[in-house]
């Protein structure tokens, strides 16, 4: 039988064509293709809101490796990342149901995971503040407490597009199965005027940890300053009687963007509210002079004087130096600033609550 060089080369070259042909490919939720879905996604699928483009073929929000639509979006991100990546759902178009995707893939990975922009620390008195406030020095078991989170100042202001953050608990202090919430404001500061806001919160009871991501979608950051949520939660019964346990409130993992997904400076740190059992009975305090505004002297009535700790407005320990004479000490604040303080004296007779005004 004669060959057919014609036929073998016909086929060789249809497989050169199919074995060449190559798509790129991305996981539905991981909108900036760096490995691993989380708050940030949601940023990127806030600058790109209302874009589109050809639709995936095929497309599912299941994690798994699905083809881009050939040739690719006509837009990318900043950093380069097509804004196909963040139509997640793989209709043709950025909307909140690609934000979504994110939260229902959350934290699934491929690959080797990359990371995303770190956390910048900015300047006191230059760069916007992050604030956990509380509301009350001390807490007992079984009762409720509530912390807000802030941003920024009137005098310092943040140039505010979208926001990604981590809040990590004490689990061991904190019942995260009753009565547990983070709400975010209603008619929130950085809310646009036609927009909608992306608003998404994950919460993992076992690791105490609550993901927390906010991004507008206008393509424009707006200058302002408030709340950007309230976590309520309740102290745990067992808390151990007399004995004051502190639990620090950490922000981790925290990315402030601007509209062109740059990174921006802030300031933040840990706030701590001190948890103990409420103590039904303890002696009676003297204190003198109060207001005082240097040492002062405080007195009990027959108990002696074990320990004195003294708490700041926001529940951290100050440092003091304090000198225990019996039923009486003397306290020399340690270039405290003025305001109020809570003195939790411990004594044979058990444990005393009060305050002292610092000038």
């Amino acid at each position: 039988m004669a060959k057919q060089p014609g036929k073998i080369l016909t086929l060789m070259w249809g497989m050169l064509l199919t074995t060449g042909m190559t798509f790129a490919q991305m996981y539905p939720g991981d909108a900036n293709n760096n490995g691993i879905v989380n708050g940030v996604d949601v940023l990127y699928i806030g600058v790109g809101y209302n874009a589109s483009g050809d639709s995936r073929p095929g497309a599912t929000t299941i994690f798994e490796p699905q083809n881009l639509p050939d040739p690719l979006w006509s837009d990318d991100f900043p950093d380069g990342v097509n804004y196909a990546y963040a139509d997640c759902d793989g209709n043709g178009t950025i909307e909140q149901a690609d934000a979504d995707v994110v939260w229902t893939n959350f934290g699934l990975t491929h690959g080797i995971p990359g990371s995303d922009d770190p956390s910048m620390q900015g300047t006191p008195g230059i760069d916007p503040e992050l604030r956990l406030q509380g509301n009350q020095f001390l807490a007992s078991g079984g009762e409720q407490v509530s912390v807000h989170i802030s941003l920024g100042t009137n005098l310092l202001p943040a140039n505010f597009y979208g926001a990604s953050f981590v809040i990590i608990l004490d689990s061991t202090l904190i019942d995260l199965g009753q009565n547990f919430e983070f709400q975010f404001p209603q008619n929130p500061w950085y809310d646009g005027m036609n927009d909608p806001v992306l608003e998404y919160l994950k919460i993992d009871e076992e690791a105490g940890k609550i993901y927390v991501a906010i991004s507008r979608t206008e393509q424009e950051a707006i200058q302002g300053f408030g709340r950007l949520g309230k976590l309520s939660f309740v102290i745990i019964e067992d808390v151990v009687d007399a004995i004051s346990i502190d639990t620090s409130f950490q922000v981790d993992s925290i990315v402030f963007v601007d509209q062109q997904l740059s990174t921006l400076p802030f300031v933040s740190g840990n706030f701590e509210i001190t948890s103990n059992r409420e103590v039904k009975t303890g002696p009676p305090l003297l204190i003198m002079p109060n207001p005082a505004e240097g040492p002062f002297e405080v007195q009990t009535e027959g108990w002696q004087i074990e320990n004195i700790t003294v708490w700041n407005a926001i529940g951290q320990a100050m440092n003091t130096q304090i000198d225990l004479h019996g039923e009486t000490a003397t306290v020399s604040p340690d270039k405290w600033p003025p305001g109020i303080y809570l003195l939790e004296v411990e004594t044979k007779g058990g444990k005393a609550i009060s305050r002292i005004a610092i000038r």
